[in-house]
């Protein structure tokens, strides 16, 4: 087994972490990053074709919270 932190390591918010073994591929979270100060998200995630390419390549998801940012 194998765990990749993709990121999140140093920061709140944005985590996204694997899990594989030769079968099967889980993510722990598919976290966006928070906004800044001035309420602006600068994460990659937000355009859903790299959402879509990171779950075609996965087993399935697990995530460990859900939050909604008003």
């Amino acid at each position: 087994m194998m765990i990749i932190v993709h990121r999140g390591i140093d920061q709140i918010g944005g985590c996204i972490t694997g899990v594989t073994n030769d079968n099967t591929r889980i993510l722990i979270d598919l976290g966006q990053n928070l906004p800044n100060g001035e309420g602006i998200v600068d994460d990659d995630l937000v355009n859903g074709k790299v959402i879509e390419k990171i779950i075609q390549v996965i087993d399935a998801t697990l995530n460990t919270n859900y939050a909604v940012i008003i």
